[in-house]
């Protein structure tokens, strides 16, 4: 069992057929990255007493991920895809 956060950096040699069984390529969990912290920071926000300004702020926060990140795992696991 291995796994990596880039498959890009691994050796070709390293995935080549007979290496592993399967690969099972698992994306980011883009709600779960969103919500979760958003909820943390308004549960904080709610507990201190603070004003909602803040929330307005997280709110403009640019995602992490993004559409070129899904693209570029997706064009990752594409060659390595068995079926």
């Amino acid at each position: 069992m291995g796994a990596t956060n880039s498959i890009r950096s691994l050796d070709r040699a390293f995935l080549r057929p007979g290496r592993f069984d399967c690969l099972v390529p698992v994306g980011t969990p883009e709600a779960a990255a969103r919500t979760a912290p958003q909820a943390a920071f308004e549960r904080e926000v709610a507990e201190a007493g603070a004003d909602t300004h803040h929330l307005a702020a997280l709110g403009q926060c640019r995602p992490t991920v993004t559409p070129a990140v899904v693209a570029e795992f997706t064009a990752d696991i594409t060659p390595h895809a068995r079926t």
